[in-house]
């Protein structure tokens, strides 16, 4: 608890005098005035405490009251002798005689200077990343993937899916700062559609992880889960196996090469090889070629 004690004059043997352990209260702080405003606050420990105490002119327009009176820490024993704590005393009373409030200005100085600082380190980090690519960072991501614990699957897929999106629209040799949600939806709409949600979801992963620590907001973080790409519904009809022989036959007589993969097809009621009632035999025109 504070003890007051009575205004005189103050020396530097005063000091020494309160900082002796004896004199130090067990808890709580001695205040003692040694000016009009400046005070003393010793504890229990550790260096005295210079502390300034002020009125601002004016009134406060919410309450139609006078200002409460405010204080200010203005040093350590440890930092500033009686002269030096006289002299910011007396520095701090001008300003507040030219109807200044030294607390609050001193409060709004100090976060527009973190505010400048802020903005500064992180224009610095903006800058070095528009030095870097989607091309580079993929790397790095797929390497992030791999220290992870990925499948080596998971990780080819997850790349793929990125850079296909991101080269569908040229961007794979820009910053990921330059993506925008428009260019998201523009890789979204150019995707096939069985594949869509895979692709949304690889970019929104990685555009995360760019943007993490730069405190920036990932482009496909706007889009909310009704905007966000749907499953395609499963088909309702399939070909029949004269359909898929017709396809089949059709693709021999192409001019180009095609790679025609042969499935087998079962019939689910018998459990039986649909080629087995359903020859499909090879175009004449191609019946010398080896197909795969």
């Amino acid at each position: 608890m504070a003890n007051a004690t009575r205004a005189r004059p103050f020396t530097a043997s005063d000091i020494d005098r309160l900082l002796a352990p004896k004199a130090r209260p067990d808890r709580g702080q001695t205040i003692t005035a040694v000016m009009g405003g400046l005070d003393l606050c010793v504890g229990s420990t550790g260096p005295g405490r210079w502390r300034y105490r002020y009125r601002p002119r004016g009134m406060d327009p919410g309450t139609g009251k006078q200002l409460p009176q405010r204080s200010m820490t203005l040093g350590s024993t440890a930092t500033h002798t009686l002269r030096h704590a006289f002299a910011a005393a007396a520095a701090l009373k001008l300003r507040v005689s030219n109807g200044e409030d030294p607390a609050i200005a001193d409060r709004a100085a100090a976060m527009a200077e973190r505010s400048a600082v802020l903005a500064a380190e992180r224009q610095a980090v903006l800058d070095d990343a528009a030095r870097v690519t989607c091309r580079k960072k993929l790397h790095e991501y797929a390497s992030l993937l791999a220290s992870r614990g990925r499948s080596l699957k998971h990780q080819r897929e997850e790349v793929a899916q990125v850079r296909l999106g991101l080269d569908s629209v040229g961007l794979l040799d820009v910053s990921p700062n330059e993506i925008t949600p428009g260019h998201v939806e523009k890789m979204v709409s150019l995707c096939p559609a069985g594949s869509r949600v895979p692709r949304f979801g690889a970019l929104d992963r990685f555009l995360r992880w760019t943007c993490r620590g730069r405190g920036i907001m990932a482009p496909t973080a706007i889009f909310d889960r009704h905007e966000r790409p749907a499953p395609v519904a499963r088909r309702q009809r399939v070909l029949s196996p004269n359909e898929v022989g017709a396809v089949w036959t059709a693709a021999g007589d192409l001019q180009e090469g095609v790679l025609r993969d042969l499935v087998r097809f079962r019939d689910p009621a018998r459990h039986q090889p649909l080629f087995a009632r359903h020859p499909w035999p090879l175009p004449a025109a191609r019946q010398a070629r080896a197909y795969r």
